[in-house]
């Protein structure tokens, strides 16, 4: 037990105590800076293009999200690779396929108008 106190006194002694934690800055030294108008606005959303998509309520629920689903389709399988990835990279090889097995059935599991609406997007091509 000595050798390990002899080990933490220097990191002790030697931690920055600045800046303190206080009730108006409860995270110290690690609290969040807001940038938003303190610099240079990275952000340009007219470089952005926006498509406005009107989802008739009144389709059958399989059917409301067809013109989204299809037009989407590729950048869907696209996200789909990229979580793939990020999961096996992260969990290990495989870790993608066992949150597929856990999570398959669960749209099974919900209510309707949902369960159909999500069938309908997964069933577009």
């Amino acid at each position: 037990m000595l050798p390990l106190l002899l080990l933490l006194l220097p990191a002790l002694l030697l931690a920055d105590p600045s800046p303190e934690h206080t009730p108006d800055n409860p995270w110290g030294a690690y609290a969040a800076d807001c940038l938003v108008d303190n610099g240079p606005q990275l952000w340009d959303e007219s470089r952005i293009e926006k498509t406005w998509y009107t989802i008739d309520l009144d389709k059958e629920a399989h059917e409301r999200w067809r013109e989204i689903a299809t037009k989407f389709y590729s950048q869907m399988l696209a996200l789909r690779d990229v979580f793939k990835e990020m999961t096996d990279d992260f969990g290990g090889e495989g870790a993608f396929d066992v949150l597929v097995a856990m999570m398959t059935g669960v749209a099974d599991k919900m209510t309707e108008p949902y369960r159909s609406e999500i069938y309908g997007v997964g069933n577009q091509k």
